[in-house]
Order: structure tokens, then C-alpha cells, then sequence
């Protein structure tokens, strides 16, 4: 009995684990793909050839460019964090394009906020107070 509540448990787990991944080869990015790696070398997912499991798909670094600045998307950024100075930045591909992700502070208030490197639309806007 112990050890079917373990496999239960076990094939719960990995359906949540799966759930979380993207559904399309197009949506993975390279965070997806080392974190689905990770797993399956850890031996909580099923991977390697023959073994029925979901391929990974191949990981290619994207080739557009932003069409929008770094200087204007970090003005952008910041009108939504007004008086908070930046932290941390990074460019990256995500909603299926180039995306300026930045952290702002300002005292105990840290804003997360991503804006599009094609449109200069804001992608994310998360605030957390530490």
C-alpha cells in the first residue's frame, strides 16, 4: 500500500512538474529547457531516447534585435517606479520576443517590471514589499 501512495504521490508530482512547462517548442526558452534538464537528470521526470518522455525541443538563441533602446525602455521602466533607482537589468527572450527585464527600489519597495524591446509596452509590473 506504502508504495503505491508513493507512485501516486510521484506521478502527482511530475504532472504538476509538466504543467508548468510550455506547451509549444516556440514558448521554451533557455531557463525552460535547463530547468527541464535538471529534472529529468535528477530522475524526477522520465527522459532519454526510448523512453516515451516529451522531447525537449533544441534551444536556439533568438536572432531579432529590440527595436527598442536600452535608455528608452529604462525610461519607461522607470515612470512606472517613480524616484526608485535601478538595481539590476537584464535583456532577455521572453513573450515570445527581445525584453528588457529590470528591478527597481526604492526603500523597502522593490519593483519588478519587463517592457518590450519590440513595442516598449510594459510585459510585467509586480511590486513586493521587503
Amino acid at each position: 500500500m506504502m508504495k503505491m501512495k508513493n507512485l501516486i504521490a510521484g506521478v502527482a508530482c511530475a504532472a504538476a512538474v509538466f504543467a508548468v512547462f510550455p506547451t509549444t517548442a516556440a514558448a521554451w526558452d533557455y531557463e525552460d529547457m535547463m530547468e527541464y534538464q535538471m529534472l529529468v537528470n535528477a530522475g524526477v521526470i522520465p527522459g532519454g531516447a526510448g523512453t516515451g518522455a516529451a522531447t525537449v525541443p533544441t534551444y536556439t538563441a533568438p536572432t531579432a534585435t529590440a527595436k527598442i533602446s536600452f535608455e528608452k525602455a529604462k525610461q519607461i521602466a522607470q515612470q512606472q517606479a517613480p524616484g526608485a533607482y535601478l538595481v539590476k537589468w537584464e535583456y532577455d527572450w521572453d513573450y515570445g520576443g527581445p525584453v528588457y527585464e529590470f528591478e527597481f527600489r526604492k526603500g523597502w519597495i522593490e519593483y519588478d517590471i519587463d517592457v518590450s524591446g519590440t513595442t516598449g509596452g510594459i510585459m510585467k509590473y509586480d511590486v513586493d514589499y521587503d
